[in-house]
């Protein structure tokens, strides 16, 4: 009688588990269902189990990954291998963390952002004076954080690092403690932001470009590759890669945001007024807050008029475009 029961507890098991299997909608999936129904005790169960219940979005959480209980995950989340989730963390909806994605304490994320493969994000601020305790990181929604990117937490625990809405960080972007970055912008391959930094919206920085600490880049700004920024970059303009200074407005950012032709003959007059003028700075800012008090050279006005202890961006030297136009590929 013992080993009828038995093997009628076995039979039930097996087909139990055959319809676990049958359920799932991958392999990759199935196989997370097995590991939870062989190791019932495990820390994820109850949560990997979660997405079986009825009238519930379907949240992924493999089995082989470290996640803190008091970590609150969202809907439709999906954790890879190997990921590890400290204490204090939230992830909202609809994330993907693939494999070895670190996310440190102090860190709030919102819906819908994408972590690939070894992303560290709230790691330990990189400042000789960093001491213990440290400040968050926030970020919004929509933004894809590529192959070994990193972000910091701020120095001070009443600070956050932010990142904004839609960024794209690509493979081994660095965000220093205490950035502030807006919405939809791109840093490419290798860029690096120094402590402090304060990116507007829809930015470009190209690969290897590298930005000093307590910098500000403009709105609708274009860093050339390899660049380095040491001052303010205003709104609007393009810096040169090769000599980090400034080439000019960013013609093929402003027409792609929709600013019609009579909005770019202005930002040319502001942008005179600016760098070819020769007025003394007193001079120019009192130029601008007379002409310039609408339309998109406000934003001009209003960056301009923010004290900082940088400076902004000088234009290049009539040789040292020269020099830049020679290293300009054919047809670029």
């Amino acid at each position: 009688m013992p080993a009828r029961n038995g093997r009628f507890s076995g039979y039930r098991y097996g087909i139990s588990l055959f319809a676990l299997v049958a359920a799932a909608p991958s392999l990759p999936f199935a196989l997370d269902l097995i590991s939870c129904w062989m190791f019932p005790n495990h820390a994820l169960f109850l949560r990997s189990f979660s997405i079986l219940q009825p009238n519930t979005t379907m949240t992924i959480i493999s089995p082989l990954a470290i996640i803190s209980p008091d970590v609150q995950i969202g809907k439709n989340v999906d954790i890879g291998p190997y990921c590890l989730i400290e204490s204090g963390v939230t992830i909202g909806n609809d994330c993907r963390l693939d494999s070895r994605v670190v996310v440190k304490s102090g860190v709030t994320i919102g819906d819908n952002n994408q972590f690939a493969l070894g992303s560290i994000i709230g790691g330990v601020p990189q400042h000789i004076s960093a001491q213990p305790p440290f400040g968050q990181v926030r970020i919004g929604e929509g933004n894809v954080f590529r192959e070994n990117t990193t972000v910091h937490r701020s120095l001070k625990e009443s600070d956050s690092t932010v990142i904004g809405h839609d960024n794209d960080l690509m493979v081994g972007v660095h965000v220093a403690h205490d950035c502030v970055i807006g919405n939809g912008n791109i840093l490419v391959n290798g860029a690096m932001l120094g402590g402090h930094v304060i990116v507007g919206n829809r930015t470009t920085l190209g690969g290897g470009a590298a930005v000093h600490q307590h910098c500000r880049i403009g709105s609708l700004a274009m860093i050339g590759a390899q660049a380095l920024v040491v001052q303010d970059v205003p709104p609007f303009l393009t810096v040169d890669g090769l000599t980090g200074r400034i080439a000019g407005l960013n013609l093929v950012g402003l027409r792609q945001s929709g600013r019609t032709a009579e909005e770019i003959k202005t930002l040319k007059s502001a942008y005179f007024t600016l760098y070819r003028s020769g007025l003394t700075w007193k001079e120019t800012l009192q130029v601008f807050q007379e002409n310039y008090s609408t339309g998109p050279a406000a934003e001009w006005t209003q960056f301009l008029l923010t004290i900082t202890n940088r400076g902004i961006v000088r234009e290049q030297l009539p040789r040292l475009r020269v020099i830049a136009e020679t290293h300009t590929e054919p047809g670029s």
